[in-house]
C-alpha cells in the first residue's frame, strides 16, 4: 500500500540495512501507524498498525 506524505506528519525512527527509513505517522486518522520509505523508489509502504506492534515483531519467542 502506498501513502502520500504531508510535510511534518511522519516521524522517522529507524533505518534498515538497505538504508530504507521507517516512519511513524503523526496524522490523526492513522496516528502511530508505521510506514517504510524505500530509498530506491521513494515508495512509502504500510508496515503495521502501531509502534508497539512494530517493536513486538522484532522479538522471536
Amino acid at each position: 500500500m502506498q501513502v502520500s506524505e504531508p510535510d511534518g506528519c511522519f516521524l522517522p525512527f529507524a533505518n534498515d540495512a538497505g538504508g530504507n527509513i521507517f516512519y511513524m505517522s503523526l496524522l490523526d486518522d492513522d496516528y502511530e501507524r508505521v510506514y517504510l520509505l524505500t530509498t530506491d523508489t521513494a515508495d512509502k509502504i504500510y508496515v503495521c498498525g502501531s509502534f508497539d506492534e512494530f517493536v513486538a515483531a522484532l522479538y522471536n519467542e
